[in-house]
């Protein structure tokens, strides 16, 4: 016998259509936050990839200004200006892919770095590029270059032996650029004036 007011076809499992389209919303919901989190992840993967190669780099320059000097060969630190600074490496990255006599960023793979050697500059296509802001036109990229850190005595804006102080080198950026969320860095000049 059945309760009063029951009704003949009594449900005996399963889900009501309200309560499945509720659960297919929900995990919609879901499955679109992950994607965001997922994208926001592979994006900051990239940014600290190539923060990790300029550091690495900053750092072999850094030794190889401390070889010179330790074996007074100050005066040949300008010799670095504009060199492949991926030769100061003991270990490349694996997405480095040579020096390119006057490359096409546009059929060089997204993710790879490259020495344009033309430009006298260590190049990194930007694999995402939604996440990147920079004034270059075309596909993303960033550059940079090895250039001299010198005292501008006359304050002529370029590098003088004679009258200006060596104070080492460093990897610049040629434009600013900014990851998505931060502020764009400038391209860092290499004279300091005094």
């Amino acid at each position: 016998m059945r309760p009063a007011g029951a009704s003949p076809r009594a449900r005996t499992g399963g889900f009501s259509l309200l309560e499945l389209a509720v659960v297919t919303c929900l995990v919609a919901i879901l499955a679109t936050i992950g994607l965001y989190k997922i994208w926001e992840l592979r994006v900051a993967a990239e940014r600290a990839g190539v923060m990790h190669v300029v550091g690495s780099i900053r750092s072999a320059l850094g030794i190889e200004i401390a070889h010179r000097v330790a074996e007074s060969r100050v005066g040949t630190i300008p010799e670095l200006d504009g060199t492949n600074p991926m030769d100061l490496l003991a270990q490349r990255p694996r997405t480095y892919i040579g020096e390119h006599a006057d490359p096409t960023p546009g059929r060089i793979a997204p993710g790879r770095w490259y020495f344009d050697a033309t430009a006298g500059a260590l190049v990194y296509r930007v694999r995402f590029e939604q996440a990147v802001e920079t004034t270059l036109t075309g596909p993303k990229r960033l550059r940079f270059e090895v250039a001299v850190v010198y005292g501008d005595r006359d304050r002529n804006g370029r590098f003088d032996p004679a009258r200006d102080e060596v104070y080492g080198a460093d990897l610049v950026a040629l434009e600013p650029y900014a990851w998505k969320g931060e502020e764009k860095r400038p391209n860092l000049a290499p004279s300091l004036q005094k």
